[in-house]
């Protein structure tokens, strides 16, 4: 496996609010979560590795990144095929059923409306840790307004 498919299954895993750690022997500490569409449960190791028959789900696929008229008819957030919000753990019989029924096919509504339907469940799984930008602005706005003194005047 490569270190960029490695790379891109532990951001997956490390956003997604299902993955939780469980003991799976003969390997330990591992993630659990589950696929995007069954919800079968997949295992991976820490380091990204697969245990089960997990693989690395393009929710919209890589091949309508090519094609802007299909992604301005998506109305994406995003123009990258490998952004984190489009990508998911499925088990590989999933991701192969929807490269066959529903990627080769853009410009039909059932495969769009497919597409559109898996990115708002994957939004619902996505839990992004805070940056530190963000943690300074919340603090920022949780401090106290400072009044002004009023002087007396002399």
């Amino acid at each position: 496996m490569s270190a960029t498919l490695r790379a891109r299954l532990q951001s997956v895993l490390y956003s997604d609010s299902a993955a939780i750690r469980v003991s799976l022997q003969p390997y330990g500490l591992v993630w659990q979560t589950r696929c995007l569409h069954c919800r079968t449960r997949l295992y991976l190791q820490d380091s990204g590795d697969i245990i089960s028959h997990a693989t690395l789900e393009h929710i919209v696929p890589q091949s309508w990144f090519n094609n802007m008229r299909i992604l301005n008819a998506l109305t994406l957030s995003f123009s990258d095929a490998n952004d984190p919000r489009n990508l998911s753990i499925a088990c590989a019989r999933c991701n192969h059923t929807k490269g066959i029924t529903h990627d080769p096919f853009p410009d039909h509504a059932r495969s769009r409306q497919v597409i559109l339907d898996l990115l708002q469940l994957r939004a619902t799984m996505l839990s992004l840790q805070p940056t530190r930008h963000d943690l300074q602005r919340s603090l920022k706005a949780s401090r106290p307004v400072k009044k002004a003194r009023n002087r007396k005047p002399t």
